[in-house]
């Protein structure tokens, strides 16, 4: 049959397409092309496929291509010359527009942003030819050069031609591009103005893949055109709405120095000269500074200018400025204030006549100055003046300045060449003003008067009083004190007298203008006043004790201080008075209770008496005449009254008493229990040591204080076997003594202790010394000498505790009730076991467990110690059910099953009934079964899946005899279990189906396949089977066009 049209060969002959379309056929499906002759369509028919040409050559070309299908040169082009019809004989080729910054490329149209740079190239042709760029509003670019516009406007947009001449013939061609501009939409705004930086930011909305320029404009003059291409990822992000592309939208400008000082406005504007969003009414520096005077005796107030009399106080303000801001004031000679203060001239202004300038400058965080001045005019000093007082109390007088008579003076006082004071006249001199200026009206303090301080009154001084600019105005100008009296004994001119207790006396001082004091005079030089009198007159006296005395001369004026002091005349009394008694030595009269004393004074002449009374000042219940007086430790505690005299003189002195203290032997007690196997009191008669085992991790209670009086504190020491902690802190070896107050006492033994516990496997000590002591002093410490009591020792024996160190439970989980073991190790006696319905000891337990159960199980020693429980917990699980799925529920000869289970609970494994564990599993099944998993965790497993049959597809079998003659009838017969249909296939292309395969008049020798079919897909195993036909021979048997192929064609 035909396949497709008949088509003209290039050898002229007309073929057509067939193909054999009998499925019987040997040559089934094959094709072939018959000859049907010469074509009679062998000339080529030619068609314009486009506009003519002028060639450079001066002639014109029609484009065209042979449509003739049956032409040998169907389909091709030329270019048919029609003769020299151009009006150029050689017109330039047509030029290629290319255009930048599209990287120079050839185009006919390109779309730019306003305001954007754009470069219109040239095509290099060869010398002797002129190029051109012309554009909109007969714009023109440069002669033979690329054509650049920097800012190309909305108004320029339209075609541009570039035009090639030969300039030779005059002969041009040209090409064009279309330019479109985008028109501009700015958004902008100022971020920051100040003299350091100008900052913001500019978008193009119409154009946002690019940077643009902005104006900036100071003090409306245009000092900077700067490109926005600072990267502002919050401009594309808050005003763009975007979070990639393009983000190069910012602008920073440093302002320059010179424009930093002063105030400046600011505009910035985007190319056009439109101001940005929020730029109008920006500027930035500093504004000049308020200049702050306070001068004449006035407040702060502004002032730029201020006339002042020399020397006197200026102070120079500033004005009020954020913290960062710095400030300092400048003055004359390079003079400079404090950097940030107020600047206080006091008294140093220029002390001549004349104006001066003092310049204040303020300068802000980024370097912004400004400043202002104040115009100072100085006025000379010129001084009338009296010093009207001097001694050694005070100084007086007055001073007038007549170039500045409504101020006050500064005065300055020397004293021996040493400033010691500054004062201003502030005494009304009403006299002054008269006697100066003629009159008493207006201001007149002039006067002043200076107390001098007590340590420039004693001794011969010298006073200067000058201005504040260092000019004398009084001394240098002297004062002093009267100089020291001559004293002896009345009527014996003696300077010592020795008398009888309490007999009289009279000294006499000579040498004072003034009245004389007399004084007592201790053995550190301190002075007792006792009287007064008159120059020249004795004074009388008397005393019981030997004392000594001087004498001074009154000072000149009240406030004078006297003179110096008279040699000394000593008095002694003639007496026989004991020595203080002393006691072991000491002048402690004290002793502790159990401890002997030996009293000890002595006489100047005569014996030593001893007299013991039974109260103060009581009835004397004995006596005894010796030098030492001895006590035994047996006197019990208490106090003794006594006294000691010395006797056996014809003038016995006084006696001396003194109570004498026996101190009790303070005692303590206590009690004390705790979790620990004992329980211990400390004796409180004696010394005493007490013995106690504490299971580690115990705690101990101390209760039950007992003093034998209430000031009574503790010296304790601690020793440590070094592997005992108390509270979780490791003890030391050997602690240091620690002293215990009552008061801490008291608090310390009524508390818990621990828990005590062992850092180690071995058994730890503790030993603990307390010694009672009298506070006498009550200072809360122990303090050397002070009464000490018996010591109590406390030793403590701390037992290690282990844990057990393995415990496990066989299984830990379950899912019905059943037995259990359970094992520990690591104790070193005794293993215990506890749990909500029973106890074992042991360190294996074998018991049923029913339900979800926690045991613990802990160390036992042999004095009963436990140590913290460790505890496993058997676990009752109801395990969720899994659901198990197959890739596949059919399989042929070697393929692999994959099997998958889901819903098991975490941690669980997967158990299948063919033995294998996990999920997924792959294998390959051998026979048709059934399969199901469960969820398994230790001992507890879940309910059964649902099943899946995996059936095995068996491989068919081929009866029927293997070797043939040719011409005999090939039978074959597949059998395959379950297989709903049977597909043969054979040499040369041979299909049939069907179970038995039976092919008539057998010529072929070959390999047959048969394929088993199911219903309802999945593999389809086969077998295959080798026919032998062995020929030639007589077919027999009837033939008709059921048994035999039609011949074809």
């Amino acid at each position: 049959m035909n396949d497709g049209a008949a088509y003209c060969g290039q050898n002229g002959r007309r073929y057509q397409p067939q193909r054999d379309a009998n499925d019987c056929s040997p040559t089934h499906n094959q094709t072939r092309e018959e000859d049907l002759g010469t074509c009679g369509c062998e000339a080529a028919s030619w068609e314009s496929t486009g506009a003519a040409y002028c060639g450079q050559n001066g002639r014109r070309y029609q484009p065209q291509r042979d449509a003739n299908d049956c032409s040998p040169t169907h389909n091709q082009t030329r270019e048919e010359d029609l003769g020299f019809t151009c009006d150029c004989k050689a017109i330039p080729v047509t030029p290629l527009v290319r255009v930048a910054p599209n990287s120079f490329s050839a185009l006919t149209s390109y779309t730019i942003c306003e305001d954007s740079y754009v470069a219109f190239g040239m095509d290099r042709n060869p010398a002797g030819y002129t190029l051109q760029w012309t554009g909109p509003t007969n714009a023109q670019g440069p002669a033979n050069d690329n054509w650049e516009i920097n800012s190309l406007l909305s108004s320029q947009q339209g075609i541009y031609t570039y035009t090639v001449t030969d300039q030779n013939t005059g002969c041009s061609n040209s090409a064009q591009v279309t330019i479109a501009v985008n028109p501009a939409n700015y958004l902008g705004t100022i971020d920051e103005t100040s003299c350091k930086l100008i900052s913001g930011w500019l978008v193009d909305m119409n154009c946002q893949d690019r940077s643009n320029q902005v104006r900036i404009l100071i003090d409306d003059q245009l000092v900077a055109t700067v490109m926005a291409d600072g990267v502002r990822d919050d401009v594309r992000r808050d005003i763009l709405g975007r979070t990639t592309g393009y983000n190069q939208y910012g602008y920073r400008w440093t302002v320059p120095e010179y424009l930093r000082q002063g105030v400046h406005s600011v505009v910035v504007t985007d190319i056009k000269g439109n101001p940005l969003n929020n730029a109008q009414g920006r500027s930035y520096g500093v504004a000049p500074p308020i200049t702050y005077v306070a001068a004449n005796d006035s407040s702060y107030a502004y002032r730029s200018s201020v006339s002042v009399c020399a020397g006197s106080f200026v102070a120079l303000g500033r004005d009020r400025f954020p913290p960062d801001y710095s400030m300092r004031w400048q003055g004359p000679n390079g003079q400079q204030g404090p950097a940030n203060q107020d600047w206080y001239l006091y008294h140093i202004s220029p002390t001549q006549a004349g104006s001066y300038t003092y310049t204040y400058t303020v300068t802000d965080a980024y370097g912004c100055t400004n400043a202002s001045t104040v115009n100072m005019t100085v006025n000379p000093a010129n001084y009338a003046k009296s010093l009207d007082e001097l001694n050694c109390t005070r100084a007086a007088g007055w001073i007038v300045n007549t170039n500045c008579s409504d101020k006050a003076t500064q005065l300055l006082v020397y004293i021996n060449n040493t400033l010691v004071d500054s004062l201003v006249t502030d005494v009304a001199r009403p006299d002054a003003r008269q006697a100066v200026l003629g009159n008493t009206n207006g201001f007149n303090l002039y006067g002043f008067q200076w107390t001098i301080p007590e340590n420039w009154r004693i001794g011969a001084y010298s006073m200067t009083v000058k201005d504040n600019q260092g000019n004398i105005l009084f001394g240098p100008a002297t004062y002093s004190i009267p100089a020291s009296p001559t004293v002896h004994v009345t009527d014996s001119g003696l300077t010592s007298l020795s008398i009888c207790p309490n007999s009289s006396f009279s000294l006499t001082a000579e040498g004072c203008p003034t009245p004389i004091n007399w004084y007592t005079k201790d053995a550190a030089g301190g002075l007792t006043y006792l009287t007064t009198v008159t120059p020249g007159s004795p004074a009388s006296f008397s005393t019981a004790t030997t004392t000594s005395y001087v004498a001074r001369c009154h000072g000149y004026s009240a406030g004078c201080p006297d003179s110096d002091d008279s040699q000394t005349i000593t008095v002694y009394i003639q007496s026989n008075i004991p020595t203080d008694p002393t006691f072991n030595g000491s002048s402690t009269p004290s002793i502790c209770q159990g401890t002997s004393v030996t009293f000890a004074s002595s006489c100047p002449s005569g014996q030593v008496k001893w007299v013991r009374y039974d109260t103060p000042g009581g009835s004397q219940i004995g006596y005894a005449i010796q030098d030492e007086l001895p006590l035994g430790g047996e006197n019990p505690a208490g106090e003794y009254y006594m006294s000691v005299e010395c006797v056996g003189t014809s003038c016995a002195g006084p006696a001396r008493t003194f109570t004498f203290t026996v101190i009790p032997k303070p005692v303590f007690g206590f009690a004390a229990a705790g979790s620990s196997p004992a329980s211990y009191s400390a004796n409180t008669t004696g010394p005493v040591t007490n013995q106690v085992t504490i299971c580690s991790g115990g705690m101990l209670t101390f209760s039950g204080l007992t003093l034998s009086q209430s000031n009574i504190g503790l010296i304790e020491k601690s020793f440590s076997s070094g592997n005992v902690t108390l509270g979780g802190v490791l003890l030391p070896a050997d602690r240091p003594q620690n002293r215990i107050s009552s008061g801490q006492m008291a608090q310390g033994f009524n508390q818990n202790y621990g828990p005590y516990a062992t850092t180690d496997a071995n058994a730890g000590t503790i030993e603990q010394w307390y010694t009672p002591y009298v506070d006498a002093n009550d200072n809360g410490q122990y303090d050397e000498g002070e009464c000490l009591g018996d010591r109590i020792t406390l030793q403590y024996r701390i037992l290690p505790l282990a844990k057990p160190t393995s415990v496990s439970a066989s299984p830990a989980s379950i899912s019905s009730p059943r037995s259990v073991t359970l094992n520990a190790s690591g104790c070193a006696n005794n293993t215990r076991w506890e749990w909500p319905t029973g106890t074992y000891t042991g360190a294996t337990l074998v018991t049923t467990v029913n339900q979800t159960t926690t045991f613990g199980v802990r160390c036992v020693t042999e004095a009963g110690c436990q140590s913290d429980t460790v505890a496993i917990t058997v676990k009752l699980l109801n395990l969720a059910t899994p659901i198990i799925s197959a890739s596949k529920l059919a399989v042929c000869g070697s393929d692999t099953v994959k099997l998958r289970a889901t819903g098991c609970d975490n941690g669980a494994t997967v158990l299948w009934s063919n033995g294998m564990t996990g999920s997924p599993i792959v294998f390959t099944p051998t026979d048709t079964a059934t399969y199901y998993a469960v969820c398994q965790i230790d001992g507890a497993q879940s309910e059964h899946s649902n099943t899946l049959l995996i059936n095995v597809r068996p491989v068919p079998t081929i009866t029927g005899a293997r070797s043939y003659t040719t011409g005999q009838t090939v039978s074959l017969t597949a059998t395959a279990a379950e297989a709903s249909s049977y597909t043969w296939q054979g040499p040369n292309g041979y299909t049939s189906t069907g179970a038995e395969l039976r092919m008539l008049g057998a010529n072929t020798s070959g390999s047959y396949t048969v394929t088993a079919n199911y219903t309802g897909g999945g593999c389809a195993p086969y077998a295959d089977v080798i026919v032998t036909v062995n020929g030639p021979a007589l077919q027999t048997g009837e033939v008709n066009q059921a048994s035999a192929c039609q011949v074809p064609y």
